[in-house]
Order: C-alpha cells, then structure tokens, then sequence
C-alpha cells in the first residue's frame, strides 16, 4: 500500500478533529461563509462556515509546510468551493478540476477579499463568469448592484467584481434559463 502526503494531510486532519472532539472543543458558528484568521493562535479551532452552494460545512484550522489554513474535517479542498480557497477565476477552478459543475464558486481575481460568482463549467467548455442577465432586450431597463448574478434570479448586472479587467465578454440567447437550449452566443 502507497500512502501519499495527500492522505497523510487527510490523516493529520482526522486526527485533529478526533483530539479536538473528545476535548469536547466547541464548534464556532459563522454566520456567513469567511471562517476568519486561521494562525498558531487559533490552530485546531473547529469553524462551521456556509460553502459554496449554502452549505454548513465543518473546518478545522492547521499546519501543513509552515502555512496555516483552514480545511474540511474530511481533508477535502477543492479550489473555488470555500471562501478560504479561492480560485483566481472560473477557468482557473475548471483547469484544476475538470468535473466541475455549473454553480456559485469563490474567486479572487488578485482582490485581497475573494467574491462569489456563478460559473458557467459548461457552455464552450466553459469557465466563464456571469455578470449580467436579463430577461428582456432593454439593456437599461436592468439594475445594476452588488450581488452576485444567479440565473435563476431576478435579470440585474452584478458589480461586485468592481473595476477588474474584463477580456472577453460572451453573450448568450436562450429559450430556457439553464441555458440547455442556447440559440446563439457570441
């Protein structure tokens, strides 16, 4: 049997959490998705935070190569999934992991704070970034403010992402709102 530093991390981590659990240590409860400073101050605190699709998930501050970083009590981190690991955009989160689904990912875009976004995996094999959608041909008629844009949502232009660099802008005509029937895209 191979053991790997992937699953002696995995390990380390359980390891952790099950000291940390029989110590009886309290779980903080975020109210939000960003768990905080995780340093050797706060190394083994147990935080329950929302993940990308509004989950409660359970992650524990450690060590690993002299960096401090929060991780899934399971030893899972996938790039985009948590508010403490971002990917730099949405291509970035695909490239890393090629069975990425459609749906709200964390990015940095080199921001000091990381935004949620929705990223289209899909669509010309995908990695792009909704920014706007609307239902209408009225471009003015669409509100502009700084939520995310969810294609199940109200039709509004996000300006969450501020004054990033955009350098290419895809438009998309579709029949449906999961964009499954795409008529045309340029």
């Amino acid at each position: 049997m191979r053991i790997t530093s992937s699953c002696l991390a995995v390990s380390t981590i359980l390891q952790m959490f099950a000291i940390a659990l029989s110590q009886k240590l309290a779980v903080e409860v975020s109210s939000g998705y960003d768990p905080g400073l995780c340093a050797n101050s706060t190394r083994g605190k147990l935080k329950l935070v929302k993940d990308r699709q509004d989950k409660d998930v359970l992650l524990i501050c450690f060590q690993e190569n002299e960096v401090y970083k929060w991780k899934m009590v399971d030893g899972s981190t996938t790039l985009g999934e948590l508010f403490s690991s971002p990917g730099y955009d949405c291509s970035d989160i695909l490239n890393t992991n090629s069975d990425s689904k459609d749906g709200f990912y964390w990015i940095h875009l080199n921001s000091t704070t990381p935004k949620r976004v929705w990223c289209d995996m899909t669509t010309d094999k995908g990695g792009f970034i909704l920014f706007g959608y609307q239902n209408s041909t009225v471009t003015w008629n669409v509100p502009s403010h700084g939520k995310t844009v969810d294609p199940t949502g109200l039709p509004h232009w996000s300006s969450v992402l501020g004054n990033t660099p955009i350098l290419d802008i895809r438009v998309q005509v579709s029949k449906s709102k999961d964009f499954k029937d795409t008529v045309s895209d340029w």
